[in-house]
């Protein structure tokens, strides 16, 4: 028997965002191999920071979906050039403080989507930019109608929209591999949120992460420690998952059924003869997001909708295993503990350098501090801190990349925390764990 993952709860994390960059002084008008780096950091960073951005896009604009390997491979050659022709006028801007490079990088790859989001996504997790991010502006562009018309007749048949009372042909939200449209059922009147992907998404995973890896490695501009070719092989197996809906629509039952006793939770209804692999079509949660709620009373914040399933997945009880000794050691503040576990699991080699294995170690101690406590308050945490300072000599001495399974489950247990801690939370996460684990 595996453990899952929980789905992508309703919220908004990041709000109201803008980016804000060291100034750089241009020297050259050409394109150049000495200002390349400088044009691949703003290329990485719109991609880490168009792909972590959760909360619903301000603007959606239409625009045609390059579907095919040479229209994408253009989008990124254009992107570069762009981006090395723009450099001189952008610093003038600058120098009168007006900088449109952002609109330029996020124009770009909020039509591109795909991979380029997922892969920003996943650096996101150690990255070395973060102190250039801010915040973002959301952006977000649309299919036309003629192509979603396109692909649902193709997924449905000719009389798709007969099977719907109400059909609204301009999507409600937009994110990095479908795009979502309201709608009725005729049968019953039940409020829907279908979901449309876009056209050559799976066709193209393959050379979007070539070319990536390719601008990413030409800059020079990722420490070692990151692992890239790891983190693409990584991200091309989650974008496969993520593209089939009709997995996707096996996960909504699949916590249905794990949820069905929790009158805490409320998983959306899945209509499977309307869901195909590029089609999926569920019942609209119409809750707000959980930043949103701290305004709100207690019986109405008790309530969660849970949303967006694409990304769950399971994990084998060794992994799980290992993972709940690691988190056990960390609460009784074991170093050995938490080292020998680490080795077990695969995060370390055994043949790391003490530098590394006690940064390391420190690491896993100082993300494990709510466990060792009753209640923690996780308004007055300065984890985050202390953690990105050891990100550095982590980065610079690891030996191996992180385990595969980590990559998504970091993602899910980093948004987590950094919700509790905007909203201020007091979590008893040390009754939590033991109630999986057995006494600490």
């Amino acid at each position: 028997m595996s453990s899952t993952v929980t789905p992508l709860i309703h919220t908004s994390i990041l709000e109201n965002s803008s980016v804000k960059t060291s100034p750089e002084t241009i020297h050259e008008t050409k394109v150049s191999i000495k200002n390349s780096t400088l044009i691949l950091r703003k290329i990485l960073i719109l991609l880490i920071l168009t792909s972590i951005q959760m909360q619903m896009p301000r603007v959606l604009k239409e625009s045609k979906m390059p579907n095919t390997k040479v229209s994408r491979l253009f989008h990124y050659g254009g992107l570069a050039i762009g981006l090395g022709a723009g450099a001189l006028s952008e610093s003038i801007r600058r120098a009168t403080g007006v900088s449109d490079a952002k609109n330029r990088l996020v124009n770009k790859l909020s039509r591109m989507r795909g991979a380029a989001l997922k892969l920003g996504q996943m650096l996101s997790i150690q990255d070395p930019l973060e102190k250039l991010i801010l915040k973002v502006q959301d952006s977000a562009n649309y299919m036309p109608n003629w192509q979603m018309e396109k692909i649902m007749l193709a997924e449905l048949g000719q009389n798709w929209r007969e099977n719907f009372s109400y059909f609204d042909s301009t999507p409600i939200a937009a994110a990095s591999i479908g795009q979502v449209h309201s709608a009725e059922l005729a049968s019953n009147k039940m409020k829907l949120a279908i979901k449309v992907q876009y056209p050559g998404i799976v066709a193209s995973i393959d050379s979007d992460l070539d070319n990536l890896r390719t601008l990413i490695k030409v800059s020079n501009l990722l420490p070692r420690g990151l692992y890239l070719d790891n983190t693409i092989k990584v991200a091309r197996k989650e974008l496969l998952w993520e593209t089939d809906y009709i997995r996707e629509a096996e996960c909504v039952e699949k916590f249905q059924t794990l949820l069905k006793n929790d009158k805490n939770f409320v998983v959306p209804q899945v209509v499977k003869e309307l869901s195909t692999k590029m089609v999926l079509v569920c019942e609209r949660m119409m809750g707000e997001p959980l930043t949103h709620a701290v305004v709100y009373d207690q019986e109405l914040r008790d309530q969660i909708e849970l949303i967006d399933f694409g990304a769950s997945r399971s994990f084998d009880n060794t992994f799980i295993d290992h993972y709940l000794k690691i988190l056990k050691s960390a609460a009784k503040s074991d170093r050995e503990g938490c080292a020998y576990y680490s080795e077990q699991i695969g995060f370390l080699t055994g043949y790391e350098s003490e530098v590394m294995k006690n940064a390391h170690v420190d690491s896993i101690l100082t993300l494990g501090e709510p466990f060792t406590t009753p209640i923690y308050d996780f308004s007055k945490q300065t984890i985050t801190n202390r953690v990105r300072n050891l990100i550095p000599t982590m980065l610079k001495y690891r030996l191996t990349p992180p385990p595969d399974e980590t990559y998504s489950l970091h993602r899910k247990l980093s948004g987590a925390f950094l919700l509790c801690a905007k909203l201020g939370s007091r979590v008893r996460c040390r009754k939590l764990l033991e109630e999986v684990i057995g006494e600490i």
